[in-house]
């Protein structure tokens, strides 16, 4: 009697165990976290049926392209006091949201059907997505990072770790419930993101580069600006020609010199890159320009193009450091120049 009171008290309890683990799996599988393990499985086996459960790849499209012109949309108010053309590029950014969603989109289909993005423009907002690989390292996600509800959905936060930037950052998700399923409806924060991963980058870079800098610093001695402009009346612009002179303080003969400047417009700050003519070989003890050429057209001008047309170093606060230059020791050409992205720089350190 015992015995069967003791198998019938196993029973249960076994029973009461499958019963829990059966419980928690139906749990599980209706968790936004149990949904973001599906989407990032479809993704990294590039599974259409699982990436259409997981992801709403036309709401995900639709709020990124709003982050695009949103985001279009602060840079134009911020680079221009004209408000007609502020509401010009307001009409022209807001008409092109359809278009950018269908171009997000379309580029996501060809990936899952044949593994390739299709031909992308270099201003095409369904570029950003080429970018997405490293951007979204899925061999440096960690893990989700907390959860909160917002209206209609969740917010589930992604860890993603940068081993070679030393950084970990979090991108926030948006998922709503269709049926008993969540599905990603939208990157929330992506563009804040993207611009938090290059703040990370251009401090990582300046580190990398400082020391060719001061090489070049040491090599090169660079003079005060310099303008000069010619008119055309009947089209109303202006070739405005930016000069800075480059001295070879060097001993051996030197060419291709760039410098880049930054400068300030309205508290945002820009960048323009002046170079020698790549042709011209500037001796040890003697000096070249290196130029840059600005069209200013009256009719459009943005405080930015206005600022360059009527450029003094004063004004612009100019900041000029070097960044290219070839020296030569005979017939052997020795190139100093600094990565131009932290991009450049992983490559030829992975090369």
């Amino acid at each position: 009697m015992a015995r069967r009171r003791l198998a019938g008290v196993i029973g249960a309890i076994v029973l009461a165990v499958v019963a829990a683990v059966g419980s928690w799996r139906i749990y599980r599988v209706r968790t936004p976290a149990y949904a973001i393990e599906q989407a990032i499985e479809a993704i990294r086996t590039r599974e259409p049926v699982g990436f259409a459960t997981y992801i709403d790849v036309d709401r995900v499209a639709a709020h990124l392209a709003d982050e695009i012109v949103e985001k279009g949309l602060e840079d134009a108010a911020s680079s221009s006091d004209d408000m007609l053309f502020v509401g010009f590029a307001s009409v022209m950014l807001d008409g092109l949201k359809s278009s950018f969603r269908h171009e997000i989109v379309t580029s996501v289909e060809n990936w899952l059907r044949t593994g390739d993005l299709g031909e992308l423009e270099e201003d095409s907002p369904a570029a950003i997505l080429s970018d997405l690989w490293w951007m979204l390292p899925l061999d440096g996600y960690q893990g989700l990072s907390g959860k909160r509800d917002v209206a209609g959905g969740v917010l589930v936060g992604m860890e993603f770790r940068y081993a070679d930037l030393d950084t970990t950052l979090v991108l926030d998700l948006r998922l709503e419930k269709a049926g008993k399923t969540w599905r990603v409806v939208a990157l929330e924060n992506f563009i804040d993101y993207a611009l938090g991963l290059e703040a990370v980058q251009d401090l990582r870079l300046a580190d990398v580069n400082r020391p060719t800098i001061e090489r070049l610093s040491k090599e090169i001695a660079i003079g005060d600006l310099q303008r000069r402009s010619s008119g055309d009346l009947w089209s109303m612009s202006e070739i405005v020609e930016l000069g800075l002179p480059v001295t070879n303080r060097s001993s051996r003969p030197m060419s291709a010199v760039a410098l880049k400047a930054t400068y300030t417009v309205g508290g945002e700050e820009k960048t323009i890159v002046f170079a020698t003519n790549p042709a011209t070989v500037i001796g040890p003890g003697e000096t070249a320009l290196a130029v840059y050429r600005h069209a200013y057209r009256m009719m459009f001008a943005s405080p930015e193009d206005r600022a360059l047309a009527h450029a003094d170093a004063a004004s612009l606060r100019l900041e000029v450091i070097p960044v290219h230059a070839v020296f030569r020791d005979g017939e052997k050409a020795d190139t100093i120049r600094v990565y131009g992205s932290w991009n450049a720089y992983r490559a030829r350190s992975n090369g």
